[in-house]
């Protein structure tokens, strides 16, 4: 099964952030296996996991709302538009995505 366009787009969009992340990475030590980053996508931080231990970025977690009264890309909505009532946690796992 393919991703979502709004996990596509997220994806996407953390992309950008990876070249600072990675830079932070290599500059600090870690004390944790697991470091959370935080990612702004359409209004909404994200956080991006990273795995210490791997040395690999592991899973993207975001908000979604769930009545589907957002905005729309191709009728998927952005991450940011609902209302805090009405979300759930998602996350998209990264295993084999190339970040």
């Amino acid at each position: 099964m393919g991703r979502s366009l709004l996990e596509q787009r997220i994806i996407e969009e953390v992309r950008k952030y990876i070249p600072s992340v990675r830079k932070h990475i290599e500059e600090n030590t870690f004390d944790q296996r697991y470091v959370i980053f935080p990612c702004y996508v359409d209004g909404c931080f994200d956080q991006l996991e990273y795995d210490t231990e791997e040395e690999r970025f592991t899973r993207i977690s975001y908000l979604k709302g769930k009545s589907g009264t957002g905005v729309s890309i191709e009728g998927d909505e952005f991450s940011a538009h609902f209302d805090f009532e009405d979300i759930e946690h998602k996350e998209i796992d990264l295993t084999g995505i190339e970040l």
